[in-house]
């Protein structure tokens, strides 16, 4: 119960402080005359990580694209081009991973809770460019994209409810909630890394191989119920797990931005486990769905109520973690170039803004 209360403390710190934040170009004009930068002509951006620049995504240049932008596995001194470091670490303790770039930008962990710091005082710098998941940051990502309806299948209707649960980072509240429920009596079934003694790993089929592999979507359809708790909870912070609890065709059972109400016209109805006061009511009312022909019923409609609406959020992207991945899967190999060009194709439009936002900036225009 602490444990929760300091998450949920933690977020409404975080979210006091993200609200009062301003954008880049707001802050920054001054900052790019005292730099006296004349004669741009392009804006190029790199990773600013410490790793070796072959284990990178090699140096492409962004098309299409209204400005001249590129992307380099490292920076390039002397350069006309303004340099942009994007990396997903906390600036205060890997300042390494930020090179030499003119300007910086946090990508998708910028309000991440950092021993309580929420969101980290590199956030809120003046002087960054924030790529997040945060409606108040300079550039939104989001991990969410269109669910086809049409192919969410229809759950089970055990008489008690069951669920599977593909977790690989064992945050603490996260398991501890698991726990509490799997005592009252959810049959769950700990198929990833976490759950001590309760861990019962499918062959081949693991949170490793992708969350969105098609044997963990086949086996969180065999049960009514698909529970999915982000590792902190954090407003706006939803990842792939909230698309892959709609594609499985179970009724989801979600912890993690709170303001996930905010879209409950885009989906069908859904469980959201902070409405709870906790594991031993959020037990009792997954009993009763399944007890219940009405809710039952309510809970397992397909389709939402209305049309999902368009979003000026672009897709998560990181890249070159991607990048390595890609690489460790076939043995430190080189990356195909079908993959390559795909994962160019995937940062074009993430890049892009970037690069345009930079530049408006830097020219005067931001």
């Amino acid at each position: 119960m602490v444990r929760r209360f300091e998450l949920c403390r933690q977020a409404v710190v975080s979210r006091n402080r993200v609200c009062k934040r301003l954008s880049y170009s707001q802050f920054h004009r001054k900052a790019v005359q005292n730099k006296n930068i004349k004669n741009i002509k392009g804006v190029m951006i790199y990773t600013g990580m410490s790793t070796d620049p072959k284990r990178r995504v090699p140096a492409f240049g962004i098309l299409p694209c209204p400005v001249k932008c590129t992307y380099q596995p490292h920076a390039v001194k002397k350069s006309s081009e303004v340099s942009v470091s994007i990396a997903m670490v906390r600036r205060e303790t890997y300042p390494e991973y930020y090179g030499k770039a003119d300007y910086e930008a946090v990508n998708t962990a910028g309000e991440g809770c950092f021993d309580g710091n929420c969101p980290p005082s590199a956030f809120l710098d003046p002087g960054i460019l924030t790529l997040s998941y945060s409606r108040f940051s300079d550039i939104r990502m989001t991990w969410v994209n269109r669910v086809d309806w049409a192919k969410r299948p229809m759950p089970p209707r055990p008489a008690k409810p069951t669920t599977v649960v593909f977790i690989s980072n064992c945050v603490q509240w996260r398991m501890d909630y698991l726990f509490a429920l799997h005592h009252e009596g959810i049959d769950i079934h700990f198929a990833g890394a976490c759950g001590d003694s309760l861990r019962r790993p499918i062959p081949n089929c693991s949170r490793s191989v992708g969350y969105s592999h098609q044997c963990v979507m086949k086996e969180m359809s065999r049960h009514p119920f698909a529970i999915a708790f982000e590792n902190t909870i954090l407003d706006d912070y939803q990842t792939e797990k909230w698309n892959k609890i709609w594609e499985s065709g179970a009724i989801p059972v979600y912890a993690g931005d709170p303001l996930a109400r905010e879209s409950k016209a885009l989906y069908p109805p859904f469980i959201d486990a902070l409405d709870y006061q906790g594991p031993v009511e959020l037990a009792a009312y997954l009993r009763r769905v399944l007890a219940s022909d009405e809710l039952w019923k309510y809970y397992t409609r397909q389709q939402p109520a209305v049309a999902f609406a368009k979003t000026t959020a672009i897709p998560f992207l990181d890249i070159d973690h991607q990048f390595l991945k890609a690489q460790r899967s076939i043995q430190g190999a080189k990356v195909s170039e079908k993959a390559l060009i795909e994962l160019q194709s995937n940062a074009r439009d993430a890049f892009c803004k970037v690069c345009q936002l930079v530049q408006n900036v830097a020219m005067g225009r931001g």
